[in-house]
């Protein structure tokens, strides 16, 4: 699904964001609840225009398998874990998605 349609459908999931923020206005009262709902339905309508915008890429054969998207994970998963085992899982998993956004790079430079 590319552009006008996929546009559509994420503003469509923007709209129902917003909806679901009114109730959050009317029965809280800190802030921090009132300023995730705009800018969750904020950067969902950046999302579609980014759709509406983006245009069909040529064809390009992409590789069957990369590790790329595994080592990233990795990389996000010991960094969100580094609060509770110690400052070596960020740095661990920072070096992870250094190496999997240069695999990334270079693969698509091929």
């Amino acid at each position: 699904m590319r552009g006008r349609r996929a546009a559509l459908y994420v503003a469509a999931w923007a709209l129902i964001l917003a909806l679901l923020a009114v109730p959050l206005f009317l029965w809280h009262s800190h802030g921090l609840e009132k300023a995730q709902a705009p800018a969750a339905v904020l950067v969902t309508l950046v999302i579609a225009a980014l759709a509406l915008a983006g245009r069909n890429p040529s064809r390009r054969v992409l590789p069957d398998a990369s590790a790329a998207p595994f080592l990233i994970a990795a990389g996000l998963t010991l960094m969100a874990a580094a609060w509770a085992v110690g400052p070596w899982a960020a740095v661990m998993g920072g070096w992870c998605v250094v190496i999997a956004l240069v695999v990334l790079a270079r693969e698509r430079a091929a």
